[in-house]
């Protein structure tokens, strides 16, 4: 399993919409802003954890992640649908192109496993339904998912410590990525040294 972030954006936006709610009508925002910023940067840290609409900001810093995991990982991150976007490889289009190999599964994929879809691949002669129907859990598929701040928060807090360990791959390789982890409640550079163990 592999997650990278290609890109993050929306923090300063994200944070003058927060401030909004100290700001006095009869001001420019612009200027006022100016002055704000430094106070919202102290401040943002403070309310990301509270939840109940005090940390909504978070839904405003956006990510773009590129993921490659395996279809039992992805059928539990569904569970995250709302307010994320994702687009993927197909198995559509694509599985009946190639013969499989190894390289296309999760490394602990078990072996017989694999073979026995090649197998079916042999056999199947193109028919998507039956590979569809037969293609083991540990298939790996590449997906570009959009989602922000909050959704992350959530998977943290929810996926901590579960025992599918893919979603602790998944944390630490987003974690160790994030721009402001402190907003998820995560130390950095505590993900980065578990992940390079």
């Amino acid at each position: 399993m592999k997650v990278t972030v290609l890109r993050e954006a929306g923090y300063e936006e994200a944070l003058r919409g927060m401030a909004y709610s100290y700001k006095d009508r009869a001001l420019d925002p612009d200027q006022w802003w100016q002055g704000q910023y430094t106070k919202a940067t102290r401040r943002a840290p403070l309310l990301a954890p509270k939840g109940a609409g005090h940390n909504k900001f978070l839904r405003q810093i956006q990510l773009w992640l590129d993921i490659e995991a395996p279809r039992c990982w992805w059928s539990e991150f569904d569970t995250y649908k709302v307010g994320t976007v994702a687009q993927s490889e197909s198995t559509m289009h694509t599985l009946a192109k190639r013969a499989p190999t190894f390289e296309d599964f999760e490394p602990e994929t078990p072996y017989g496993t694999v073979l026995a879809f090649m197998g079916v691949w042999e056999e199947a002669k193109g028919d998507v339904t039956r590979l569809k129907l037969a293609l083991p859990e540990g298939f790996l598929q590449r997906r570009v998912v959009t989602m922000n701040y909050e959704n992350v928060r959530g998977i943290v807090e929810q996926r901590t410590g579960h025992r599918l360990k893919f979603w602790k791959t998944f944390i630490e390789g987003l974690v160790a990525q994030l721009e402001h982890p402190e907003f998820i409640g995560a130390d950095r550079d505590s993900y980065r040294r578990d992940s390079n163990s």
